[in-house]
């Protein structure tokens, strides 16, 4: 079992560096570029406009399922209407698109969610876009963000590298999505826009589809879980992730991710502690330590499975590792958290999970391995400890 390393050791600091920007810092201030043009709109520059039939099919058949199941879980929903905008492109540094579609989901004249629509499974990351077969994820991504450009008129290109999520304006450079720890006042360099010729501008906020919520037909969480602290530039997913479930499951708020990784390595500090990870043997000996009876576990839970150990308010750890390689070889290896599952309206299972890059909840759905994250990186759900 030591054998696989998560993050969690070798790994840790090549997996803080491809951290997800599902939540982060917002660091600009567009009513400085505020333009008059006209009713306010969001202008996504890309260099072309071409989205595959699948992932377009994808999106117009989920959007509406997706935004109201993940509404409800996450508290801030009401029935109403769902609009779908046009599908908008974001960009690596090297000019190259980073391999997903995102398209906004809107209530009223507000975006609520982006719907970020990916290759399913890993055979599908090696194939031609329009042979791939993809599937939607759901979160509040950087939906203010885009909100706050929309309401200004301000055109923009929107990349991404191992620090978060740039937009680009008037050769102006402002980040709009980090994940740091709230103390790590260690600025972030801004980078150069990419070279890439984006010469079409797609109005993303222009509805392509439209349909009234349904009601969720299933929803099981682990009723305590709350996102208490988020994880910033070091090597402790695991210790996020147990932390996040251990309070949810016993119901209580007592730990804390750096305490956690100091009770399993009291001998280490500075850099050698920042960025040291955990075995999933470690994972496990920790929470039989407190009480519970974690065992690990190969491959992907079925839906029924999660839905079983939620039930039982136990929870479950996801283990991942990013399918791109970086540029020395290694893959990052990366823990997240189970937060239940959902059959949405339209009968697609769901799990509910949380990145501790993240400020929110996510969906997923049951059959694809997959999570994108920052980076243009897919991370693959390899395996998992059930019973936190």
């Amino acid at each position: 079992m030591n054998s696989i390393k998560l993050s969690f050791k070798n790994a840790a600091i090549i997996l803080f560096s491809f951290i997800m920007a599902l939540s982060g810092v917002f660091a600009f201030s567009p009513s400085t570029y505020a333009q008059d043009k006209g009713p306010a709109s969001l202008k996504v520059k890309v260099s072309n406009t071409e989205v595959p039939a699948k992932a377009e099919q994808q999106a117009k058949a989920q959007f509406s399922s997706y935004a109201q199941a993940l509404s409800q879980i996450d508290k801030t929903g009401s029935n109403g209407e769902y609009k779908l905008g046009n599908p908008f492109k974001i960009y690596k540094l090297n000019g190259q698109e980073d391999g997903n579609y995102y398209y906004p989901i809107m209530q009223g004249d507000t975006i609520k969610y982006v719907l970020t629509v990916t290759p399913k499974n890993e055979n599908d990351l090696n194939v031609n876009k329009n042979s791939a077969n993809y599937s939607v994820h759901i979160s509040k991504f950087i939906a203010d963000a885009l909100n706050q450009y929309r309401q200004n008129n301000i055109p923009v290109t929107i990349f991404t590298n191992k620090d978060g999520y740039f937009v680009e304006h008037d050769n102006k450079v402002s980040m709009i999505k980090q994940t740091k720890l709230a103390d790590d006042q260690t600025p972030v360099a801004t980078p150069a826009p990419p070279k890439v010729q984006t010469n079409q501008t797609v109005d993303a906020s222009k509805a392509v589809a439209a349909q009234k919520s349904v009601a969720t037909k299933y929803v099981n969480t682990l009723p305590h879980f709350q996102i208490r602290e988020t994880q910033g530039n070091n090597g402790w997913c695991a210790g996020f992730t147990m932390a996040a479930l251990l309070n949810a499951t016993k119901n209580t708020n007592q730990y804390r991710a750096q305490d956690i990784m100091r009770t399993i390595h009291p001998g280490l500090s500075g850099q050698r502690f920042q960025f040291t990870g955990l075995t999933p043997d470690e994972m496990i000996q920790y929470g039989r330590s407190q009480g519970k009876n974690p065992r690990l576990y190969n491959g992907m839970p079925s839906f029924e499975m999660v839905d079983q150990y939620t039930s039982k308010n136990q929870g479950i750890a996801i283990l991942s590792q990013r399918l791109e390689a970086s540029p020395n070889g290694l893959h990052g290896r990366h823990a997240m958290a189970v937060v239940g599952n959902a059959v949405l309206a339209n009968g697609q299972k769901v799990i509910v999970f949380w990145n501790p890059w993240d400020r929110d909840v996510s969906l997923q759905p049951a059959d694809s391995d997959i999570i994108p994250v920052s980076d243009g990186s897919h991370f693959k759900w390899f395996s998992a400890i059930p019973g936190y």
